[in-house]
Formats: structure tokens, C-alpha cells, sequence
């Protein structure tokens, strides 16, 4: 695969809707689509670690939503063990604990609207190689790892098909924990790994088209790493109008 095709993958929409960041100014803050917020009942959040900040940010701003904090290596969340609509599980995405539908039967939802966050260290890609999240779930944030690999892409723009024939991807953000942040392959910059935003379709609005803004949204994007600038996401495939 050449890297053109590869980047090709990462086209952004301009979904004409209101972004909104959830979580911290820096590693772990993410950014929603802030339409119909109100109608989701569950966020799933794959890949915990220590940093709850995005969890903690749904919890106050959604007060109808409950949140599943799901991660196989580590053994709870004690500071939200007070929040009754916090739920903890040692479970994740494409490592022998079930599936996302198996998890979600698990918890009891009765098919209703929810939003999927994953950081999952790679394990992203075989998950969507093998399981759609279904038409309940409205918006997907993620991290999407191993860019700079050129023998992992058939595998990534496999994933990356099989989401979008559902969502559309409306934003992105390098994170510049990665060293490098940037590969070169034949004068294209590929990026180690993004903070990756997907919207459903039908809720793109009205007027939907190829993203013209530059990356990152100052007040919206933030460094990962706070210690060093953060990087931008200039020319195609990330705006329109500009050749690859």
C-alpha cells in the first residue's frame, strides 16, 4: 500500500456541528460532536490507566448517561467508586474478554444510544477488523496507533473502511507522545498516532462537506504532552483543496 492510499483514509468532514472537549487540557481529554448529547445513555471507555478525566467530564455534563470505564490491566478505579453511574470492569476490546455486544448485554443495555472511546494501545484495529458497534452507537473517539508502520496500514485502512461505512471522521489530533510524531515516506508526513473523532451519518447536519479548518483548533486541541508544541496537521488529506 502506498502511503497516499493510506493517507487517503484520514478525509475529514466538516460536520457543521458544534466540537466539544471532554477531559483535560492534555493527555486524555478527547473531543465530541456536541449534537444530540443529551440522547446518549452510556459512553463505554476502553482503556482507563489512571487518567479519568474524560469519564469525569460525561458524568457532570450528561446527567442521564452512565459510563463503563473498561480495562484489563488494572484492577479498579477507586476514586469513582462514590459516582453510582460509574461502573468499572477488567474488560477490553480484542483481547479474549468479549466484544463490545457481549459487554453491552453484560451491562443490560436495552439498545440505547451510546458513545465508544477507545485507547487500547492497537488493539483498535483488530476490533473494527472484526466487530461493528452497531446503530445505536452514535460517535466513536479514539486513538489510532502504529501509523509509522507501513506493513501494519493494510490492516488500519481495513478498520478505517469498515467504519466509515457507518461514521464519519470529523476530527483529528496528533499526539505528540509518539517519538517521532512523523514518519516521511516519499515526501508525505505520516503520523505515529492520532486522537481520532467519528460521527454516525445521519447526524452530520445539513451542508456536510471536506474540512477546510486547520489542525489543531486552538481552545478545542491541546498538546498531549504539554512540555513541547502541539503539532499540526497541515495540507491533504486533512483540508481540502490541498494535493497529495
Amino acid at each position: 500500500m502506498s502511503p497516499k492510499e493510506f493517507l487517503s483514509k484520514f478525509s475529514l468532514a466538516d460536520c457543521k456541528r458544534p466540537l466539544r472537549r471532554f477531559g483535560a487540557a492534555k493527555d486524555g481529554g478527547y473531543i465530541l460532536v456536541d449534537h444530540r448529547l443529551e440522547e446518549i445513555r452510556r459512553v463505554y471507555s476502553y482503556g482507563i490507566g489512571g487518567e479519568t478525566s474524560f469519564e469525569e467530564a460525561i458524568l457532570e455534563v450528561l446527567p442521564e448517561c452512565a459510563v463503563f470505564g473498561l480495562d484489563p490491566t488494572i484492577e479498579g478505579v477507586p476514586w469513582l467508586d462514590h459516582e453510582a453511574r460509574f461502573k468499572f470492569a477488567k474488560l477490553g476490546l480484542a483481547c479474549g474478554t468479549g466484544t463490545l455486544l457481549e459487554h453491552r448485554a453484560q451491562f443490560g443495555d436495552k439498545d440505547e444510544p451510546f458513545i465508544v472511546k477507545a485507547d487500547v494501545e492497537g488493539a483498535e484495529v483488530p476490533w473494527l477488523l472484526n466487530e461493528m458497534p452497531g446503530s445505536q452507537c452514535k460517535q466513536i473517539v479514539m486513538e489510532l496507533h502504529g501509523l509509522e508502520t507501513p506493513e501494519k496500514w493494510p490492516a488500519i485502512a481495513g478498520a478505517l473502511d469498515n467504519l466509515r461505512a457507518g461514521f464519519a471522521l470529523v476530527h483529528a489530533h496528533v499526539n505528540n507522545y509518539a517519538d517521532p510524531c512523523f514518519t516521511k515516506y516519499r515526501a508525505l508526513s505520516v503520523p505515529s498516532t492520532l486522537e481520532l473523532t467519528f460521527l454516525r451519518y445521519s447526524l452530520l447536519g445539513p451542508g456536510a462537506e471536506p474540512n477546510k479548518r486547520p489542525l489543531p483548533v486552538p481552545g478545542l486541541d491541546f498538546s498531549n504532552n504539554p512540555q513541547i508544541p502541539d503539532p499540526p496537521l497541515n495540507g491533504w488529506p486533512w483540508q481540502k483543496n490541498a494535493a497529495g
